[in-house]
């Protein structure tokens, strides 16, 4: 089927859908990782960063593409250092979810990340700055609906559900 728009990260093509013969869209984008990371007890990073297709800053995970060859794993190690200057002793997979199943092809990795050591940011290209917050604080915000950004939700609340005490 033909490919309508490709990069090195994603491409826009168009498919039959074997169920009801019809022509559909679909994006085929590599897989992401997110990445919920203690500093405290109580306290997470997390990113104030901007993006553009929506024009918007917007509070959430530090989170990342697989490249070709990584393993999420990896891919996580990689997002955490080069988004917010840190490196975890310990990475544990929470969960995996489709972000998107009836448009995107994308699996979500999402991870706790424990035992933070501070070194120095590699990706200063990208806009977003990086904060310390309590964890209290972003389950009201995402109660009050302040913070919007779906896999920080999910990946807040999973955390809160089945591993905090």
């Amino acid at each position: 089927m033909p490919v309508i728009y490709k990069n090195r990260l994603m491409r826009l093509e168009v498919f039959k859908d074997k169920t009801e013969g019809k022509e559909r869209c679909r994006v085929i984008e590599n897989d992401v990782v997110v990445i919920l990371a203690f500093v405290d007890d109580r306290h997470i990073l997390i990113e104030k960063h901007y993006r553009a297709p929506i024009g918007k800053w917007v509070l959430e995970l530090p989170a990342g593409h697989v490249e070709k060859g990584e393993t999420p794993r990896k891919a996580a190690k990689k997002e955490l250092l080069e988004e917010t200057g840190y490196t975890a002793k310990n990475f544990r997979l929470l969960y995996r979810a489709y972000t998107a199943p009836g448009i995107l092809t994308t699996m979500a990795y999402t991870y706790l990340a424990t035992g933070l050591t501070k070194m120095h940011r590699t990706d200063i290209g990208e806009m977003l700055i990086v904060r310390k917050m309590a964890l209290n604080k972003i389950y009201k915000l995402i109660k009050s609906n302040a913070l919007v950004d779906k896999k920080t939700i999910a990946g807040v609340l999973y955390y809160k559900e089945f591993f905090s005490q």
